[in-house]
């Protein structure tokens, strides 16, 4: 299995989105903010892993680890950092930390575990 290590850092009061992907910046700007909309001030019922929309659930194969979110947008050589390897495995995200969240899991969906080694690998085990 090769892991996707991904990043976003969310600005909204300044409505700025910057993705980092595997070490390497992919997107980084400010959008406008849609005429009637408001950011959220919080992510409380907002943070989901496979919902489609509203009342449709999506069962996804792939396996997600290590979700950290920090109250403050890291820098992009931080991004890149934790994306690219050098940091990989962290997990002490300030406002959710994986080590210790609780998700409530829905339809087949399963916990279990990884190794440091295995989600911080950096040669892909992808054959073509």
């Amino acid at each position: 299995m090769t892991w996707v290590h991904s990043c976003v850092a969310i600005d909204s009061a300044l409505n700025h989105l910057t993705v980092v992907v595997n070490g390497k910046k992919l997107e980084d700007k400010a959008f406008p903010i849609p005429a009637g909309e408001q950011p959220p001030s919080n992510l409380t019922g907002k943070l989901l892993i496979s919902k489609l929309s509203v009342g449709i659930w999506m069962q996804s194969k792939n396996k997600v680890s290590n979700v950290n979110i920090f109250s403050k947008r890291l820098t992009l050589s931080e991004m890149v950092s934790r994306t690219a390897g050098d940091d990989c495995g962290k997990a002490e995200g300030d406002y959710l930390a994986w080590e210790s969240s609780e998700w409530e899991l829905k339809g087949k969906a399963s916990f279990g575990e990884v190794s440091e080694e295995d989600l911080c690998r950096r040669e892909s085990r992808i054959q073509v």
